[in-house]
């Protein structure tokens, strides 16, 4: 038996589908099999690229961060990040979002001694 909040829906399309502001996707491993729950296959990140440069948003670029920071009246831009920097990243997809320069935020996590 599925039960659903009726109302859900409703308050989504109030609050979150306003065409504004900056939507974060963050990926991880890319073609690693031996962690499916934090990886995706190229072919399917590939076709999430395609979505967002076939829509109405465009991908924004980190280093506009400070500049648009205090104008929240802009056109919704997607930021791709990269958590942890592991070497599928460097291997997979940056010659793919280099060579279609899309910009995107990598945060690399050291744990240090």
């Amino acid at each position: 038996m599925f039960i659903s909040n009726s109302n859900a829906e409703d308050n989504n399309i109030k609050l979150y589908s306003k065409d504004e502001g900056v939507l974060s996707i963050m990926y991880h491993r890319f073609n690693e099999s031996k962690y499916p729950s934090t990886n995706i296959s190229m072919e399917i990140f590939e076709k999430h690229i395609d979505i967002i440069s076939n829509s109405d948003f465009d991908f924004y670029h980190p280093k506009n961060f400070l500049e648009e920071f205090d104008n929240p009246k802009k056109k919704k831009k997607i930021l791709l990040t990269i958590d942890d920097g592991f070497k599928s990243f460097y291997t997979e997809a940056w010659p793919y979002l280099k060579k279609n320069k899309i910009p995107f935020l990598i945060d690399i996590f050291c744990q240090c001694n």
